[in-house]
């Protein structure tokens, strides 16, 4: 390989490892030494400026520690009262359930489905799948399907969305505080708990010790002299595989955590277009239909997004109509726009800027999810603002577009492969000084 094909971070004085591990970097395929000598301290990709890994000490030791917290805080999080609301002698008690159960009961099943998923079935599975492949390594026992297990834990980490209904609480509590009697039960406490514990765990979480464990990374001597075109990385475990061989029918698999493996993703830029489209498309109903329709002694009203941003900045919560703006408007829109660009520049072969494309990318698959906020609030709404003739709030026919939106969206980003933003510049880095050997 040339100097330009491999990147090193830099070495430790005092030790001087060369026989290093080396990963690819998922955004930009920069193959790069990881110096094993520096604990705690931040490696990035020398191509665009990637998180590649943080050394951390006795990582799977505290990341189980704190991932079993978290499965009892969570467990408690769900039997206990999350939320108590009263008016006029009238009240409302909210389970954490109770979210997706208000939306099928009000004739939602779909946008039901996802709220329980985003906030239940895949929090379960994210914590057990966790405790299960961190407890298998720190007592050093061989579980079934370990790497599987492992994999899931990365696969549904975006789609647990524990964080964004957390500000979906705060929003619903606000909005109602100052109409009913509000007050947050165990469940809530727990929950707030419970996620503090999930996101101390995956900060302290050294992902690549873990992986390393269950199959050692390969090292610089094993690839230093292949050519760079038959050089494979798995995209679930970053392993670098030579040359990988296909299987019976035909499709090579990851030694190591047995995923599929492609040099690019598969049919990339056309599964983010077709998302993409489908965004767009339902992205007009979602603005234009009534997300949200409250009914008041008989009296009847629909809000759309707009219309109940602009209910909330004449009621006085700018902050709220403000952070409802950004993330049910804003984002949606500004996320389909960069991703149209990012497309186009891939299909045009586009040599400009692509660092600052990648981290457009990376603000793009960090900002999408939080969409969803409004969906939450309107189910915890509809679950607790369930008073017959006195008031009531059920989702409308736009909740359902705008959901749709949200899922595209974070699918299309999912499906773009960054690492065709790199691919012109490597091909003319590899014209300008010929290929490695």
């Amino acid at each position: 390989m040339t100097a330009a094909q491999i990147r090193s971070q830099p070495p430790a004085p005092s030790i001087g490892v060369t026989d290093e591990p080396v990963v690819a970097c998922h955004e930009c395929g920069t193959v790069s030494r990881l110096n094993q000598a520096v604990w705690n301290s931040r490696q990035v990709c020398g191509g665009c400026g990637g998180f590649l890994r943080r050394p951390r000490i006795r990582s799977i030791e505290y990341s189980l520690a704190l991932t079993f917290s978290a499965a009892v805080l969570f467990f408690v999080a769900n039997i206990f009262p999350f939320l108590s609301m009263s008016i006029e002698g009238l009240g409302e008690t909210m389970y954490l359930i109770g979210a997706s159960r208000s939306l099928f009961l009000t004739g939602q099943p779909e946008i039901a489905v996802v709220v329980f998923m985003a906030t239940i079935v895949l929090p379960t599975v994210q914590i057990l799948a966790s405790f299960y492949a961190l407890a298998a390594l720190h007592f050093r026992r061989r579980l079934p399907k370990l790497a599987l297990v492992f994999r899931i834990v990365g696969a549904v980490g975006p789609w647990a969305m524990l964080d964004v209904f957390l500000l979906a609480i705060l929003v619903s509590y606000v909005k109602l505080l100052d109409l009913a009697q509000m007050e947050l039960g165990e469940g809530f406490f727990a929950y707030i708990g419970a996620l503090l514990f999930i996101l101390a765990a995956q900060a302290n979480l050294d992902r690549f010790q873990v992986w390393n464990a269950i199959q050692p990374q390969i090292r610089l001597s094993a690839v230093a002299h292949i050519d760079p075109s038959r050089i494979w990385s798995c995209h679930d475990c970053h392993q670098l595989i030579a040359a990988p061989e296909p299987d019976a029918k035909g499709h090579p698999h990851c030694p190591r955590c047995g995923s599929s493996l492609h040099h690019r993703k598969s049919d990339s830029v056309r599964r983010s277009w077709a998302f993409l489209i489908a965004a767009a498309a339902f992205y007009v109903p979602a603005n234009v239909l009534p997300v949200s329709v409250i009914v008041s002694l008989g009296n009847q009203q629909s809000d759309t997004i707009l219309s109940g941003v602009v209910a909330l900045i004449a009621a006085g919560m700018m902050p709220i109509a403000l952070l409802l703006f950004f993330a049910s408007i804003l984002i949606p829109v500004v996320k389909i726009i960069c991703l149209v660009t990012l497309l186009l520049s891939v299909q045009f072969k586009s040599r400009w800027r692509p660092r600052e494309r990648t981290k457009l990318f990376r603000a793009v698959e960090l900002v999408g999810r939080w969409s969803m906020v409004d969906i939450f609030v309107i189910s915890i709404l509809a679950a607790l603002v369930s008073l017959g003739s006195l008031a009531t709030i059920e989702p409308g026919p736009g909740a359902l577009a705008f959901c749709s939106v949200v899922i595209l969206t974070m699918l299309a980003a999912e499906s773009f492969d960054p690492r065709l933003i790199w691919d012109p510049i490597k091909q003319d880095d590899t014209e300008r000084y010929g290929r490695g050997t």
